[in-house]
């Protein structure tokens, strides 16, 4: 049953969260787990509820393992929850969980944020990114200093990862040939199967049955989280889509956990 509150009983000590607002017109009609709060009719025609949709970051190279397990095997396990997945870079994705825009993200190496939860995922190698044609694809690892000799397309700069390789080209004192930074993990991928440029991605940032390799650069590894604020209550939608992950890579696949 739909619970409604007067909007003058709304105060500075209600201590209930509610997830978002979403426009008026789509809160007619739910029947489970929803608060309305009738605005005044001089304001938009806007509401404040509580369902079961959750709202997600997840950075490209991420989503390469994440999304195939929330939009498969997930969905067809809980069809019940509905997910609202954005793709931000790594930086903007923890920026989106502190200001509660969306309930939680799964990003690479989000140390350093004291108002966040950590709940760790794996670990995985930073690699170099070539075509399987390429004579450095038999190399078990490679250094960064070997990595900087060939031109680079990079993940724009507000990725973690690209900041960095960027501090490590730096403190080697290595001056790396960047011919391009990009936004979209698809444009770097073309570019490196068509031979331009290498790039520098996180392990499973790499399709497996894709025509490039992932090669460990020696000493650089990214660890995967998921991350919540810190003191925010979780829900049991949230609780079971974080369980549901944890079991995935306490159980997985070794492209999954670890060097691919």
């Amino acid at each position: 049953m739909t619970a409604t509150i007067a909007a003058n009983s709304i105060t500075a000590s209600t201590t209930m969260r509610v997830r978002r607002r979403v426009p008026l017109s789509l809160a007619w009609g739910r029947i489970s787990r929803e608060i309305i709060v009738p605005m005044p009719s001089d304001n938009p025609a806007m509401e404040l509820i509580k369902d079961n949709r959750l709202q997600l970051a997840v950075p490209s190279q991420i989503a390469t393992i994440i999304l195939p397990l929330l939009l498969g095997e997930f969905f067809q396990l809980h069809p019940e929850i509905q997910l609202e997945i954005t793709e931000p870079a790594g930086g903007a994705a923890l920026d989106m969980v502190e200001r509660e825009e969306v309930d939680l993200a799964f990003v690479h190496d989000a140390e350093g944020r004291p108002n966040l939860t950590l709940r760790k995922l794996s670990s995985w190698p930073i690699c170099l990114c070539v075509p399987r044609s390429h004579p450095l694809a038999d190399k078990p690892s490679v250094t960064l200093a070997e990595a900087a000799a060939y031109p680079l397309v990079l993940l724009s700069r507000k990725f973690i990862l690209t900041k960095r390789v960027l501090a490590e080209f730096d403190r080697q004192k290595l001056q790396p040939q960047i011919l391009h930074y990009s936004p979209n993990l698809s444009s770097v991928w073309n570019i490196v199967q068509q031979g331009i440029a290498l790039s520098i991605l996180t392990g499973n940032g790499i399709l497996q049955d894709s025509n490039l390799m992932a090669i460990p650069i020696e000493g650089l590894a990214q660890k995967g989280f998921i991350v919540t604020k810190k003191g925010r209550q979780i829900y049991a939608d949230e609780r079971c889509l974080i369980d549901f992950v944890r079991r995935k890579f306490a159980d997985a696949p070794e492209h999954m956990n670890g060097t691919p």
